[in-house]
């Protein structure tokens, strides 16, 4: 989608090519946009991307990190509530992981975007790496906290269980909104809660 000449004249040129490539991207996948797209997109020069970013991968990154600060914000603020609970419950833990990207996709239209964004990454091999680093510094203090609410889970197979709801959530909240955001949460955490069988440890 183009930015129309008003945009143009408002926003700059980094904050339009980072506009472009996250609508790009949830559009039609990450490794179905190129920089040429990108530009154009953001009615900047032909290596307006390049000079201002380095790389494909460089502005993919922009656009996680531009949103992640302000999704890192409420989660840390979850995570210390979690933390200062003496036996957490495994579905509050989950909701802290789901609400506050629910909470963005339902007061931002930018939300749904970039919800669609992560999860165009999530389905890429070659993108997907950049999403994993992403998201690491949240990550780590969630399995903590899950850790505490699901002691009977060995740490193995529940960041298994974890990565696998990770996805589901950003693909779910991408494809049917937020509508359904307590129904998502009450499926990962039954996901995660599930029985450990001998051979699953």
């Amino acid at each position: 989608m183009a930015v129309t000449a008003s945009a143009v004249a408002d926003v700059s040129t980094p904050d339009r090519i980072l506009d472009a490539a996250e609508s790009l991207v949830a559009e039609r996948g990450v490794d179905g946009v190129s920089l040429r797209a990108v530009n154009q997109a953001a009615s900047a020069n032909v290596a307006a991307a390049h000079y201002h970013f380095g790389s494909k991968d460089a502005v993919v990154e922009a656009v996680l990190r531009r949103r992640m600060q302000v999704l890192s914000e409420r989660r840390d603020q979850l995570v210390a509530a979690l933390a200062a609970d003496p036996a957490p419950s495994p579905r509050a833990v989950v909701a802290a992981l789901v609400d506050p990207l629910a909470a963005f996709a339902a007061r931002d239209p930018a939300g749904l975007v970039y919800l669609r964004f992560l999860a165009a990454l999530s389905r890429s091999d070659t993108a997907r790496p950049l999403l994993t680093r992403a998201f690491e510094p949240q990550y780590v203090p969630f399995l903590e906290q899950l850790e505490r609410a699901l002691p009977e889970v060995p740490r193995g197979l529940l960041e298994f269980r974890l990565s696998l709801a990770s996805r589901s959530i950003i693909e779910c909240l991408a494809e049917r909104g937020v509508d359904r955001a307590d129904a998502l949460v009450d499926y990962v955490t039954g996901a995660l809660a599930a029985p450990v069988h001998g051979g699953s440890r």
